[in-house]
């Protein structure tokens, strides 16, 4: 299974110490990224160049291996043309927004702006919000522990300020400064409150405080020789079922000691960072073409659907494509773009025309075929097409599979497939449900989903490993609350009533910061 560790190995790495006019919009190919940039190539390449040796960087410094993900499961990041920009993709004019991050076995989204506007002293550059986003990421791909909101933000503030030396290396563990208010002036977190998890009614300073003492404390663990092993041992009694304060206690021991170091420890003249050379980095391939018009018209109503469309907005963005497909009715991003509206419209019979019309573009389209697939179970499941629809809606999603072998969103669909059949999911189809989640561990709904499977299979031990990192889940309280539900019918040995509240209390989905 591909995770990642929880907390930095410092062994062996050098820590030093710290006192236009609108381009084209193209895209970057990497071997874990897919990007699209109202930008020059140039601008691209190095931007794609950057991310692919931020990502090096963490994986150096946990000490595990890289494996590069399928073809349909490689993070797709849109760089948009500013905050407002960003806002509106999601539809919260909120302007503490100022990236967004989605996780999902069906592909993950990054959202990030291009420019902040006038640049202020303290104020977030672009690239720290890319980084940061993408920290999210690559936490969410190790989910055997749960995740505390504070070691989120923090870890997420921490490879946010990753900086690019002049000859190429990259140094990590730089104090945020637009984090300096909520470090020294913003109102404090309780530290115990901190490590609960307990943030309901934060204020606006509170929140700022979360995030800011939320990185002071996760580099302070890492660097602080007397604390090693604290946070990881945190990890491990989250992981064996602790409750967060008991979890913290165990591992950090008193908490105003703690709070006392930490204070101390925020005030020194100068804290520690870690410098990785150049030489240590290896140049990724990377591949930049333009859009074509049919694709620089689509992409507005694309993004905004990738970020996250309810079925209402899913109608109107099929609606305004509506023109743009009957101009390139033999476009394959076009058409694929318009089956995808069409399904989240609830619009099957169109989305499989528009599938078909992808497919005769590209023959090799797995996404594609992955729609045509899924907008057949719709139709079959409405009672539109014979029982015999559901076999070809599988062949359609196995193809894909055969073509993507590491993309999990044909393995979650086929597993899926039986379920709204109203059969029992064969052996192959748990076996690939549980490894879609191997391949897409930051998906919560479907985590829930291999857990849910493993509890109907008597498999208590996998149910409950699955589950615990989401029962404290910070950002999506029911679903955290099902699933400490759940573990607590399963330790009481209540198994008819775990199985009857996962047929009474359907999954919810979650999704990454």
């Amino acid at each position: 299974m591909r995770v990642l560790c929880l907390f930095l190995l410092m062994a062996g790495w050098s820590v030093v110490l710290t006192g236009t006019a609108h381009a084209k919009w193209h895209r970057a190919t990497t071997p874990h990224f897919v990007i699209y940039a109202n930008e020059d190539a140039a601008k691209l390449h190095d931007r794609a160049t950057r991310l692919e040796k931020v990502r090096q960087a963490v994986h150096l410094l946990r000490k595990v291996k890289d494996y590069p993900p399928g073809e349909g499961n490689r993070l797709t990041v849109f760089v948009v043309e500013d905050l407002s920009h960003v806002q509106r993709m999601l539809r919260a004019p909120d302007p503490g927004i100022s990236g967004y991050y989605r996780g999902r076995a069906s592909g993950p989204v990054m959202l990030v702006p291009r420019w902040m506007g006038v640049w202020r002293k303290g104020q977030p550059t672009p690239e720290t919000v890319f980084f940061h986003e993408y920290a999210h990421h690559l936490l969410l791909q190790d989910l055997k522990h749960p995740l505390p909101q504070w070691l989120s933000e923090g870890f997420a503030e921490f490879v946010g300020q990753a900086r690019f030396t002049t000859v190429g290396g990259i140094a990590v563990g730089h104090f945020p400064r637009h984090r300096q208010f909520g470090l020294t002036q913003a109102f404090e977190v309780p530290l115990d409150r901190l490590l609960t998890g307990n943030y309901v009614r934060l204020d606006s300073d509170q929140v700022e405080n979360l995030y800011a003492r939320g990185w002071l404390l996760y580099h302070y663990l890492n660097f602080e020789p007397t604390r090693r092993g604290q946070l990881d041992r945190y990890l491990t009694a989250l992981a064996s079922g602790d409750e967060p304060l008991r979890a913290a206690v165990t591992a950090f021991g008193d908490f105003k000691k703690l709070e006392k170091d930490l204070t101390a420890y925020a005030r020194r003249p100068k804290l520690h960072y870690i410098q990785i050379p150049a030489t240590k980095l290896k140049t990724s391939p990377i591949a930049i073409r333009p859009l074509s018009p049919a694709e620089t018209d689509i992409l507005p109503l694309h993004i905004e659907l990738k970020v996250g469309a309810s079925e209402r907005a899913a109608r109107r963005l099929a609606w305004q494509a509506k023109s743009i497909a009957n101009r390139y009715a033999s476009d394959h991003f076009v058409q694929l773009a318009v089956a995808e509206m069409e399904l989240e419209a609830k619009n099957a019979d169109a989305a499989e025309v528009a599938a078909d019309r992808a497919l005769q573009a590209n023959p090799r389209s797995t996404q594609a075929m992955i729609v045509k697939g899924r907008a057949i179970m719709e139709r079959a499941a409405a009672g539109k097409l014979p029982a015999k629809a559901w076999n070809d809606a599988r062949r359609w999603i196995m193809a894909a599979n055969k073509i993507d072998t590491e993309d999990p969103e044909p393995l979650v669909l086929f597993h899926e497939s039986f379920e709204r059949q109203g059969l029992a999911p064969t052996p192959d189809a748990v076996a690939a449900l549980h490894y879609a989640l191997a391949l897409a561990p930051q998906d919560q709904h479907l985590r829930l989903k291999s857990a849910v499977q493993h509890l109907r299979q008597g498999k208590l031990a996998e149910a409950k490993r699955t589950l615990i990192p989401i029962a404290w889940h910070p950002h999506r309280k029911g679903a955290a609350a099902s699933a400490r539900e759940l573990m607590k019918l399963i330790n009481e040995g209540k198994m008819r009533e775990a199985v009857q509240l996962t047929a009474h209390n359907p999954p919810e989905e979650v999704e990454g910061h």
